[in-house]
Formats: C-alpha cells, structure tokens, sequence
C-alpha cells in the first residue's frame, strides 16, 4: 500500500506540527479569536487520518515537490486564492470555510456563522424573554454573517433594530475588555447581548464585574465557540461551534476522496448548538 501525503496550508490560524507524536503548538496571536478555532480543526483532521502530513503555510503551491509514487491531497484552512484554486482543482482537496465565503464548487466543509448568531438571539428572545438585545461583534466582513444572523431574529421576534445597540470591536478578550466602558454606558437601553466570540464574553465578563456590573442580574450574556474548559468554568452560555468536528470530517472526505482516486465535489455544512449555563437571566 502507497504512502499518503496531506498538505496542510494553514493560512492565518498560526500553527506549527511536530510529527510524529501528532503534537500541536500555538505560537503567536495568544489574544486572537483564531488560535482556538484553527487548534480545533487542525486536531480534527490530524487524530482522524492515516496521512503523512506537511505543512506548507503560505508557500507557493506551484513549488511543492510531490514525492513519487505517493497519494497527495491539501486541506485548506482559509480560502484559497484563485491561483490556489485553479491549481488543486483536479487534486484531492477539502477546503476549511465559513458557509457563505464563496459557492466556488469545491469540496468543503463549512460551518453556518449565520444560524450561530440567529440562535443565541432566538433563545434570548423567545426562551429568556428579553426584548433589547445588544450585539458585540468583529465589525468586519468576516464577522458580517454574525451580524445578519442577529437582525434575522430581530425581525423574527418583532423586536427593533437599534445601531446605537451594535458594538462593534475585534480581536479576542481585550476587544471584551475594550468595548465594556461603551456597553456599560448603555445599560438601561438592553438586558441581554449576544458575544461573537467566548474569548471576547471573557473580557467583557471580567470588566462587567471589576465594575459591579452583575450578571445576570444586571445584563445577561451569551457567547460563541464554547471553548472547552474555560467557557464552563466561567459558567458562559454559549454557542457549541462544532470545529473539531469540521476538521475529523475533512480528515474522512480526503480519505474517500483518494481512495476513489477522484476530486468529485462535495460538502457539508455543520451547525453550532446552544449550551445553557449561568450567563442569562429569564425574564418569563
């Protein structure tokens, strides 16, 4: 039986491997929403396949020296670029992606960032009763599926639009940290906010309660990703977001992919789930 060969590019999530051992280490951006999300991912592909596997961060594809004989795919981390693109396109390849990114026909797996916000908020509104809810998110295109997934449910439940209730700020626990002074400013004005991230409900919660700021007696708040661990020691409602699950499953479409010696096209798309903890009060 041949070798096989996965080229990982892993783009902005920051990673090093050591292999064998299947050892990952995060080096750099120790503040940044990415480290948590490219660590799940990067886990989920390397526990669930049988690949040799390269990283090939931002090198150019063009130059990669294919050893002889062996079976070769590439997992992408972020999207490729349309060079990228026209190169592995009769390659095996699974591309890592925010549902919505691109409808390039490529093998993917994405994950729905809209049903993610749309589901926080509903549960604020129709579970918790609340009737003002804020949203603290990245404020950047990225960022912007989360932002339609809040104005969706907004209008489900009737409830107003207000941007003087948007704040907006990136990054991971310091943008929390930052962004507090603004949000404080406006209690009154809301009861609950939606956090895009946990990382940034982190800073946000640790400012809320230097200040004697109560939650959720105060403000009730819900994050994003449930980061294993630190999102249930701080007793966070969350978002399960499903990253490990993205990357076992890019592990297994790469395996059909080149057992069948075929880049057909395929794609799944995963869903976050909520995780009812201490951070919201009811109101009903």
């Amino acid at each position: 039986m041949s070798e096989k060969y996965l080229y990982l590019r892993n783009g902005v999530f920051y990673f090093r491997m050591r292999i064998p051992g299947k050892c990952v280490k995060r080096f750099g951006m120790e503040d940044s929403h990415n480290w948590f999300i490219g660590e799940q991912k990067l886990k989920g592909v390397i526990n669930n396949s049988n690949f040799k596997i390269k990283s090939i961060e931002n090198e150019d594809l063009k130059n990669i020296k294919f050893p002889t004989g062996k079976e070769c795919g590439f997992i992408f981390f972020t999207s490729p670029a349309k060079d990228a693109l026209e190169y592995i396109k009769n390659r095996p390849h699974v591309i890592l992606n925010n549902v919505s990114r691109t409808f390039l026909p490529m093998n993917a797996v994405n994950l729905d960032l809209i049903s993610s916000s749309f589901n926080a908020v509903t549960y604020l509104a129709s579970q918790c009763g609340h009737e003002k809810i804020a949203i603290l998110w990245g404020g950047t295109n990225s960022n912007a599926y989360k932002l339609a997934g809040y104005r969706l449910a907004l209008d489900l439940f009737g409830l107003k639009f207000e941007k003087d209730l948007v704040f907006a700020e990136a990054g991971g626990k310091e943008a929390g940290k930052r962004a507090a002074a603004r949000i404080i400013n406006k209690l009154g004005r809301f009861t609950a906010i939606y956090v895009d991230s946990d990382l940034k409900a982190f800073g946000l919660l640790e400012e809320l309660n230097e200040r004697n700021v109560n939650v959720p007696g105060d403000i009730s708040v819900i994050g994003s990703d449930d980061i294993s661990g630190l999102s249930e020691k701080c007793g966070l409602t969350t978002i399960y977001m499903p990253y490990y699950e993205m990357g076992k499953k890019a592990a297994e479409m790469m395996e059909t992919l080149i057992s069948r010696r075929n880049p057909y096209i395929n794609s799944e798309i995963f869903h976050g789930m909520l995780v009812e903890r201490h951070t919201c009060t009811h109101l009903k």
